[in-house]
């Protein structure tokens, strides 16, 4: 599904993501990690649009795994000149930063809901979100502490009555 004129902005994220890992692991010398970063994201990618520019730096990214069927690949999309000629897909910094992020919210141990919230919250910011949060208040309503949070991932929360 080669979108020529748009993109998803999660592919978009996914592309730069890849370019940073395969370039850094390759670096290392960590080939195997470099052949997963490009594994994860096409199975981003499927069943969504992609832009030709996105299937080109996957192509680009792969290259040096599997030179031969790549260049087969490359011509197939309508280029003329060799894919190992290509200077190196660069990272844009910018596209990684990601506007929302999911929280879980663990309350006595299980998950009660999850929050779409964006990076760099402050914990007061997202005690206030929980509190006027409709589906937490059952669980919520006697009090509760706080007893871990892991940015970008997590919030456990103890009620009064399990403390």
């Amino acid at each position: 599904l080669v979108d020529e004129n748009k993109e998803d902005k999660e592919v978009l994220v996914a592309r730069h993501e890849v370019i940073k890992k395969v370039t850094e692991t390759l670096e290392g010398i960590r080939y195997n990690t470099s052949v997963s970063a490009m594994m994860e994201f096409v199975n981003a990618i499927s069943g969504k649009g992609v832009s030709k520019k996105s299937l080109e730096s996957l192509l680009i990214l792969l290259a040096p795994f599997a030179p031969h069927i790549v260049e087969e690949l490359w011509h197939s999309l309508g280029e003329k000149t060799s894919i190992h000629l290509m200077s190196w897909p660069e990272v844009d910094s910018a596209k990684l930063v990601e506007s929302t992020m999911t929280i879980a919210v663990q309350i006595d141990g299980k998950v009660r809901a999850t929050l779409s919230l964006t990076p760099g919250i402050s914990e007061e910011e997202l005690r206030n979100i929980i509190d006027q949060e409709e589906t937490l208040s059952k669980w919520l309503s006697g009090g509760y502490e706080v007893k871990k949070i892991v940015p970008g991932r997590l919030v456990s929360i103890v009620t009064a009555t399990n403390a």
